[in-house]
């Protein structure tokens, strides 16, 4: 299971940071600023890729990828908002990019999940700014 906690520094420009793995998706991302009066951030877009070692597929097969929002005012899960959800069983590309960029609280997280039945290769790739 790829699993862990990823951060990135902030500045005005876009900044892209890129995750991979070849077994379940369920990572969090936090984001951190040398700028102590840095309380927000935007995500402008979430790219996924998957393929079989490479090989182009059809589709990533059985689950749903998810982006949830863990609130930093209750991180015990009570409030979790799912904020992109997407059938895996026919796509092997997404770009979702947000009519408007989406503002979070710096102390808030992104938790990615995908069950990734097939052990599926997986790239992932957030844009902040």
């Amino acid at each position: 299971m790829n699993t862990g906690t990823y951060s990135i520094g902030v500045s005005d420009t876009i900044n892209n940071i890129n995750y991979d793995g070849t077994e379940e998706m369920n990572f969090t991302y936090t984001h951190e600023s040398e700028d102590e009066n840095d309380k927000y951030y935007s995500l402008k877009s979430v790219a996924l890729h998957v393929s079989n070692n490479g090989e182009v597929i059809d589709g990533g097969g059985d689950g749903e990828f998810v982006v949830r929002l863990i609130s930093h005012i209750n991180p015990n899960g009570i409030y979790d908002i799912v904020i992109f959800r997407q059938d895996m069983s026919e796509v092997s590309d997404i770009l979702w990019e947000p009519d408007n960029p989406i503002k979070f609280s710096s102390y808030d997280i992104l938790k990615f999940e995908w069950a990734n039945p097939n052990n599926f290769t997986w790239g992932v790739i957030l844009s902040t700014t």
